[in-house]
């Protein structure tokens, strides 16, 4: 009976500090944006594990695991960041609507906000009928007899 009652009291108060150290204050709230938006750099995701730490230390796991992802997401190999450029390539060119959003939902998760806002107006404009694939304005662009001219130089 006195095991049990020790039990539930720990179990309270470790419910009691997660719910008390859930609540984020707007300082922090402010950092933890302007980190996202603006922190990049070779030195990027070590910054980003130090804040995830620390966030999981004030008892906010949701910023942490973000602040965590976003550092594996900028510590990708070569491989992963070719992979990662060919699936959007593919879906800016995609006409499908519902694969466009989902590829855009999964690089939000992937903390790439950027890229998945970029897919979004994509997806909009396909939508909206607006969208003209690239391949088709480079063929308009010849029957009006506008010419392209590339000069590289080595």
């Amino acid at each position: 009976m006195l095991v049990e009652i020790g039990f539930f009291t720990l179990l309270a108060a470790r419910v009691r500090k997660a719910l008390k150290g859930s609540k984020i204050t707007p300082e922090r709230e402010v950092f933890f944006h302007e980190a996202l938006a603006n922190l990049s750099g070779p030195g990027a995701p070590k910054k980003f594990r130090a804040m995830a730490k620390r966030y999981a230390e004030w008892g906010h796991t949701t910023h942490a695991a973000i602040l965590k992802r976003r550092a594996e997401y900028l510590e990708a190999t070569p491989a992963q960041k070719a992979a990662r450029d060919a699936v959007i390539a593919r879906a800016m060119r995609s006409t499908n609507v519902a694969a466009i959003r989902n590829v855009a939902d999964h690089f939000e998760y992937l903390t790439a906000t950027g890229v998945a806002r970029d897919l979004r107006a994509h997806a909009d404009e396909v939508q909206a009928g607006t969208y003209v694939p690239e391949e088709k304005k480079t063929a308009e662009k010849a029957q009006n007899g506008h010419v392209e001219v590339r000069v590289e130089t080595n």
